[in-house]
């Protein structure tokens, strides 16, 4: 039952409820409450004015920002695209990530047994 509910969600109760009446009443005091602290309503009422005496000016912008979020969307898939890492063993990544260097130890150079290479002279 808990999978049906997940795919296919649960029934959208009748506004008339009276089982439901009650969760809508508390849900719509709560957000009449934040909409009066925060100003939001002012706010949203002013760009509906603002929306409705200029519509054209008001898609304009609409549109741009989606074009332009889109066209920055698209820049940071190309970039990721063309600059992905290249592939390494787990080896090779844990020895960059901590800043070991391999140093070749020379054709003439005798080991004093140590890490320290000298070189003959």
């Amino acid at each position: 039952m808990k999978i049906k509910k997940i795919l296919f969600g649960e029934k959208v109760p009748d506004r008339d409820d009276p089982n439901y009446k009650k969760l809508r009443e508390e849900s719509e005091a709560a957000g009449r409450k934040v909409t009066q602290m925060t100003g939001m309503g002012k706010f949203v009422a002013k760009v509906q004015r603002f929306a409705e005496n200029h519509q054209k000016v008001f898609f304009a912008i609409i549109f741009a920002y989606v074009f332009f979020a889109s066209i920055i969307a698209i820049q940071r898939v190309n970039n990721l695209w063309h600059n992905r890492p290249q592939q390494s063993s787990a080896v090779e990544r844990q020895e960059r990530e901590l800043g070991f260097k391999h140093l070749a130890q020379p054709e003439d150079a005798e080991v004093d047994g140590s890490d320290n290479y000298q070189l003959n002279k």
